[in-house]
Parts: C-alpha cells; sequence; structure tokens
C-alpha cells in the first residue's frame, strides 16, 4: 500500500522514485488556476482524496507554472509584478480545507524571482553581481527582456 500521495505539475515526477508514493501529474498546472472554483483538475483532486482516505499524507507540489508563465509574462508584457502573498493564501485555504484524516503537506518549488531567478541569470553570464536588495524596476527591465530570457531558455 502507497503510503504518501502526491500532486503537482510536470516537474512533481521525481517524486516517483519513491517506493511508496502515489503521483498524479497535472501537467502545465499553476496555483492560479488550482485556486478557481470551477477548475476541473482541483475536482479530480478532491475525488482522489476521497477515495482515498488511507494516505498518511498527501503533499502539494505546485508552483513552477506560475513562476515561469504567469510571473514572467506579467512582468515582461504588463510590466507588473504578481501578488504571491495573496496567490499563496488562497492555495493554503483550498488545501487546508479538503477533508481528509490524511497529513497535508504544501511544497511548493517557488523560487524567489529577485534572488534566485537573477542568480541563474549571473551564473549564465546573462548580467554581472549585482546586490540584490537593490534591485529596482530600471535593473529589472534591463535584465528582465524577453530577449533575454529567451538567450537564457535557450
Amino acid at each position: 500500500m502507497k503510503e504518501v500521495l502526491i500532486f503537482g505539475d510536470s516537474t512533481a515526477r521525481i517524486f516517483s522514485l519513491i517506493n511508496n508514493a502515489k503521483v498524479k501529474i497535472f501537467k502545465g498546472k499553476s496555483i492560479s488556476g488550482i485556486i478557481k472554483n470551477n477548475d476541473q483538475e482541483k475536482k479530480i483532486m478532491i475525488e482522489i482524496i476521497k477515495k482515498n482516505q488511507n494516505f498518511k499524507c498527501i503533499l502539494f507540489w505546485f508552483g513552477l507554472v506560475d513562476i515561469h508563465f504567469v510571473y514572467y509574462y506579467n512582468l515582461i508584457n504588463n510590466n507588473k509584478k504578481i501578488n504571491f502573498d495573496q496567490l499563496i493564501e488562497k492555495y493554503v485555504f483550498f488545501i487546508s480545507n479538503i477533508k481528509t484524516k490524511s497529513k497535508k503537506i504544501i511544497i511548493s518549488p517557488i523560487p524567489n524571482p529577485w534572488k534566485d531567478i537573477l542568480k541563474g541569470l549571473q551564473y549564465y553570464g546573462v548580467y554581472k553581481k549585482l546586490d540584490h536588495n537593490k534591485l529596482n524596476n530600471d535593473i529589472l527591465s534591463k535584465y528582465f527582456t524577453k530577449k533575454i530570457l529567451e538567450k537564457n531558455h535557450d
């Protein structure tokens, strides 16, 4: 019997290496999608949990889609930053209200975009070392361009 149930986007596949874990992948799923009331995958998650009350623990592994697509899209195309605190608050509320005897754990691989993502850009030589505490819109607009992100991706 599997003891751990794991829900996540495609990056959660790494958990399939754990012998006592059942992994359910929702390819390309974002937290911003999960928190919508009519989200189909959210309904699937709830149904799986209802039918499987014997798991000791349920892990939720979502967030990279929100950073890589939602966050960057809004930063680059709309010149605005997403309020992740509000997004996470709704995500935690959804998970905390799931009826189950299993322990619920949120493990979201959400990097700090001002530190972790910029460190990655620095590693690949996109920019020289900057003081991450002194970042402002001028610096961000210089390094978070579509061209630079595509170059980094390639």
